[in-house]
């Protein structure tokens, strides 16, 4: 409606401004011939007089046309310029609304997900288990389609930007196949990756919007194939005009289901649209999904399409340029020296399969060919041995026409010639077939699919190892070779050594949760409550890294930050200090509002401490051994969910709508003895407040309420006073939309409120002080 009155604006000031042209030249005329006669006929006093009346009229008439023209622009103007205030204001309500709706939909979520999968691990009957399994599943669901609507959002809103950082995109991509391999095994499906050889590997890309598009086209392909496989291959593309430092790679991801109609093609990639109605009824989604994968790839600066066939199939790919990564080196697949030039067999009765392994096995330095038919392996290593070059190696599927993988096996172990071979199974993960007996059938090794390149060389530089000193009573499993390997790396980068950490943080409940682990994990930690006291922390003693709250009393942690900035310029700083915000806000302009500030980096809250740990070592350099036993315990303020490993319920207290237990037995599992201390703390700090918010009602000064209300929720939430953490929050909001008015707010729904939390906190301080 805006677009259509400016058109109309603007064309109504077109065609004044032609007839005010018009009459002009016409006026013009006018006095031209006018001179030419006065020339003419009359004196030039005459002449003079005639040509100012003239004049005059000429400027009347032009004033009575332009000036109520120019009145008119300057009115447009004023409408202009307070629409675009109005555009701003609301594009900024938006942006509010989806970082806080992020916040509140993913906590709750991420509670019921977390707590689920404790549930999991407890002792339950089949049914039990089954129950939870289905929470699980519908969780992950939901949590799918709440994630579609909220980047949908964000891309409406403009506010959807990418993160680029240095990837393995081999890494992203077997990372992307794992996560499914579990769904496409449910339906017997073979699930493929071909990394082409030479394809490159080291980029600049943001890792999350990777997985996400990846994860939306292999999940659709699984959803909608009933019997095959899903291939997932990646290559790149070459262009003489493209630049040597950008690696444009195509991705494409084929599927053998239900193909779409030639009809829904075009339209597939648009907002809420499916193939067909019925699309939704059986197999859900949002039909935001490939709408997402579109935009993304755009703002990527690629192109994505379908070809697809009804009853065979589909084949999604998307092309994307990629800024190459100079600093590491492609990385070539490689084995023990002794493997080099070894020659190995694989029979597989999927040609894809067969391509992928034999490539990656080529790549390395070996002698691969490969078969589909058992009968044809026997032959081809008789003929191998005869011609005195064996087979050294043979890897077999388990499921193929003719034998199975046991009885080719068997053959090759019946013929003493072919006997002397270190056979591989190659199967899916989980096949109740697959046991010890493998090992009396003469397996060296066996190798769950899918085939992940890494994977597969480390399992067979294991196996033949062992087999080449006569090892054959041991069967090498592929999930054990990476079990082993992933410990080691633990023990590398577990326990972060002596690093002096400031944390800067007004709660005292958060300093204590955030101590009590920053300490486990081997810092040194000295706290202080506003920026002003961490500016004057930093002049008095060296750190080597500063965690900053970002809203905190005194001076917040951005104004503190740009003084630590100053000081590090003037060397009275060390200049490799990092300074890391802790923020609570989702979207990526108020992370930007941090670097901008002149933070180094920051950590999304709620935090996760492996997230921590790494970011630690990641600015500090600083790690020695030590094994990760807790992946879950999470550093939050804001819609803090703590989730620990140990979900045993203790001291229980019948007051469920008060307390969140699971939250006080977290807050227990972390604090141990200093528990009671917290509650104390806790109890303490909410008095002064609660004190401080009806000073602030008093005085009629809105601003003041939001920061206690603030640290009341989010100290509450810590200690699991859930029902008082709710109200604190409400009191928050209120005070924050009263403080945006241009008016005076009423503040008697915020009193009211006020002694409700006041009544409700006796009742939280009974209840807590009972599970101290």
């Amino acid at each position: 409606m805006q677009n259509l009155n400016g058109q109309n604006t603007i064309k109504m000031l077109g065609y004044r401004y032609a007839l005010a042209m018009v009459v002009t030249l016409i006026a013009f005329y006018f006095i031209d011939v006018a001179m030419h006669r006065m020339i003419i006929s009359t004196s030039m006093q005459d002449q003079i007089l005639t040509f100012l009346a003239f004049a005059g009229f000429l400027v009347l008439l032009t004033g009575a046309i332009f000036l109520p023209m120019a009145r008119l622009i300057e009115e447009k103007i004023n409408a202009a310029d307070e629409a675009l205030i109005q555009a701003r204001e609301a594009a900024k309500a938006k942006d509010d609304f989806l970082a806080t709706i992020s916040h509140e939909i993913r906590s709750p979520m991420s509670g019921v997900l977390g707590m689920a999968e404790l549930l999991l691990e407890t002792r339950q009957t089949q049914s039990q288990t089954a129950y939870t399994r289905t929470i699980i599943n519908s969780g992950e669901s939901l949590l799918r389609i709440i994630e579609d609507i909220l980047d949908f959002s964000k891309i409406e809103a403009g506010r959807l930007e990418l993160d680029p950082a240095p990837v393995n995109m081999l890494d992203i991509v077997d990372e992307v196949c794992a996560l499914y391999s579990g769904k496409a095994r449910e339906k017997a499906l073979e699930l493929i990756v071909r990394y082409v050889p030479g394809t490159e590997q080291f980029v600049y890309a943001d890792p999350v919007r990777i997985r996400q598009i990846l994860g939306n086209l292999v999940n659709n392909a699984i959803k909608f194939t009933e019997r095959g496989y899903i291939a997932i291959t990646i290559e790149e593309s070459w262009n003489a005009q493209t630049s040597p430092d950008i690696a444009s790679l195509a991705f494409s991801v084929e599927d053998t289901g239900i193909g779409i109609p030639a009809s829904a093609q075009t339209r597939i990639f648009d907002k809420f649209t499916q193939a067909d109605t019925s699309t939704t009824r059986r197999y859900g989604g949002t039909g935001l999904g490939l709408s997402i994968c579109k935009s993304l790839v755009t703002l990527m600066g690629g192109t994505i399409k379908v070809r697809s066939q009804q009853e065979k199939g589909s084949v999604f790919s998307f092309t994307v340029p990629f800024r190459r990564n100079r600093i590491e080196a492609l990385s070539s697949l490689s084995v023990p020296q002794d493997m080099r030039n070894l020659k190995v067999l694989v029979i597989d009765d999927m040609a894809m399969i067969q391509t992928v392994v034999t490539e990656q096995l080529q790549a390395a330095g070996m002698r691969a060919d490969s078969t589909a038919r058992p009968s044809e392996a026997l032959k081809m290593m008789r003929m191998a041995a005869q011609a005195r070059d064996p087979y050294k190696m043979v890897i077999i599927d388990y499921l193929m026409p003719e034998m199975n993988g046991e009885m080719l096996a068997l053959a090759i172990n019946d013929e003493p010639e072919l006997r002397n071979t270190c056979l591989v199974m190659l199967s899916a993960a989980g096949n109740p077939v697959l046991s010890e007996k493998l090992v009396d059938k003469g397996f060296m090794a066996f190798i769950a699919k899918p085939v992940r390149n890494q994977v597969l060389l480390e399992t067979l530089a294991v196996a033949w190892s062992r087999f080449a000193k006569g090892t054959r009573d041991e069967l090498i499993r592929s999930e054990n070779v990476m079990a082993e390997k992933d410990s080691k790396k633990k023990e590398i980068a577990g326990h972060v050594d002596n690093v002096a950490v400031l944390l800067v943080e007004d709660s005292r409940v958060n300093q204590v949760f955030a101590q009590e682990i920053l300490e486990e994990m081997g810092c040194r930690v000295v706290i202080v409550g506003n920026g002003q006291e961490a500016v004057e922390a930093v002049r008095l003693a060296p750190y080597d890294l500063v965690l900053m709250d970002c809203q905190m009393p005194v001076m917040d942690g951005f104004e503190a930050t740009k003084q630590i900035c100053t000081l590090r310029e003037k060397g009275i700083v060390k200049a490799d200090m990092p300074v890391i915000a802790l923020t609570a806000n989702a979207m990526k302009g108020d992370r930007q509002r941090c670097i901008d500030a002149g933070m180094d980096d920051y950590i999304s809250k709620p935090v996760r401490r492996n997230d921590l740990r790494a970011k630690i070592f990641q600015w500090t350099g600083k790690a020695r051994s030590k094994t990760d036993t807790d992946t879950h315990t999470v550093i939050a303020e804001d819609n803090a969910n703590v989730i620990a490993l140990s979900a045993h319920r203790k001291d229980a207290v019948e007051t469920p709508e008060i307390l969140d237990m699971d939250a006080v037995d977290k807050a227990k599992a972390i604090l141990k003895d200093k528990y009671g201390k917290m509650v104390t703390l806790y109890i303490e700090d909410v008095e002064q407040y609660l004190e401080q918010i009806e000073k602030a009602i008093a005085s009629h000064d809105v601003e003041a309420i939001v920061l206690p209300a603030h640290t009341i929720k989010s100290s509450s939430r810590r200690m699991g006073a859930i029902k008082l953490s709710g109200i604190a929050e409400d009191i928050e909001h209120k005070a924050r939309d009263i403080s945006r008015e241009t008016f005076e707010g009423d503040l008697a729904p915020i009193s009211v409120q006020v002694e409700t939390l006041n009544n409700l906190f006796n009742e939280t301080k009974s209840s807590l002080l009972q599970t101290a």
